[in-house]
């Protein structure tokens, strides 16, 4: 199970600041900026998920880090793109996507009119795993 909220449309990504830790609670982020324009949030093992963005980094070359507990969504070009254990993306269709735990109330809100920031921070009234400042990377005009 993937302890956070990541929601994702054409106009960004949004999620949630918190990770957790063998020491705790820590403050972090989980939407990233890659030099191509694409943008990418997380979910999951974050240690597992920064190896994952750095290999997006290097524009996948090499071999991919292990994925069993890594979740992400990519948005590229205006095209969604969800990483789901696997270092194959999947091409999303609808119009917005969601992970983690709180994605159920996150697609909810979003369906309710919400943004896609605002529906992050619906989910993290209803989700105890959903905690801290949500974030957003929105996407550069091509």
């Amino acid at each position: 199970r993937r302890m956070t909220t990541i929601s994702a449309d054409k106009t960004g990504i949004a999620g949630d600041s918190i990770a957790t830790s063998p020491y705790g609670l820590t403050g972090c982020s989980k939407g990233f900026r890659l030099q191509n324009g694409a943008i990418v949030g997380i979910a999951g093992t974050l240690i597992d998920g920064l190896l994952f963005v750095d290999w997006l980094k290097t524009n996948m070359e090499g071999k991919s880090p292990p994925m069993r507990e890594v979740e992400a969504l990519m948005l590229h070009k205006r095209v969604l793109y969800h990483f789901d254990s696997s270092p194959t993306p999947m091409r999303v269709t609808d119009l917005v996507i969601a992970i983690g735990s709180g994605a159920q109330f996150a697609l909810g809100a979003y369906s309710a009119g919400a943004t896609i920031k605002e529906a992050v921070r619906i989910a993290r009234k209803f989700d105890p795993y959903t905690a801290g400042r949500i974030r957003f990377v929105p996407a550069r005009k091509i």
